[in-house]
């Protein structure tokens, strides 16, 4: 269980650089409040997407 959350977490760690719409709002972010504030938003996703991920495995 451990070991596949972790793989997943390091997959969803580079959703956020992929071009789309989560990359714009992360550059915006960037550009708009600073890299705190990007680095911030790209965490929010990654734990939001970690948890659909964890509730939908198991």
């Amino acid at each position: 269980m451990l070991t596949r959350l972790l793989a997943a977490t390091g997959v969803l760690g580079l959703l956020p650089v992929v071009p789309g719409p989560d990359m714009a709002l992360v550059t915006r972010r960037a550009l708009v409040a600073g890299h705190r504030e990007a680095l911030r938003t790209t965490s929010i996703a990654l734990i939001g997407l970690g948890l659909v991920v964890a509730t939908a495995s198991g």
